[in-house]
């Protein structure tokens, strides 16, 4: 597994999520990687990019009648770990510790109840660059 370690970069701006100049050098896998269907609501109607962005929450407008500020996926140390919690497949039992997980090379967040907290990553061919990544441990 590798770390995502790149930035968004100011050309990419606009491509897709919306992310405030402030915040350029910013994760988007914990905003980009989530289901529309599962985004949980961090804002109000007619809440700007920057207001939403300010909560620490994700902006993104291109789907109508669902949360456009929504909270981001949980923080993964590896970009391979960053993942809609429906698409997680389990890698270990319940109990499992950090360090058995690890031991596995799968992941481990248990921030979330009833989804498995040691789950395989997934592959991240072809959707970074080479020699690019993000980090999202912040």
């Amino acid at each position: 597994m590798r770390s995502c370690d790149f930035p968004v970069w100011p050309q990419d701006l606009g491509k897709g999520l919306n992310v405030p100049q402030e915040q350029v050098g910013a994760p988007p896998c914990q905003c980009s990687r989530i289901a529309a269907h599962n985004r949980t609501n961090c804002g109000f109607p007619g809440i700007t990019p920057d207001t939403c962005f300010g909560r620490g929450c994700c902006f993104d407008s291109k789907i109508r009648n669902i949360p456009w500020c929504f909270r981001p996926l949980p923080k993964q140390e590896l970009e391979e770990c960053v993942m809609d919690v429906s698409v997680r497949k389990n890698c270990g039992y319940p109990g499992i510790s950090p360090q058995e997980c690890a031991a596995r090379k799968c992941c481990f967040s248990d921030t979330i109840v009833n989804v498995p907290w040691c789950f395989f990553p997934i592959s991240v061919e072809g959707n970074v660059p080479a020699g690019r990544g993000w980090d999202c441990s912040w």
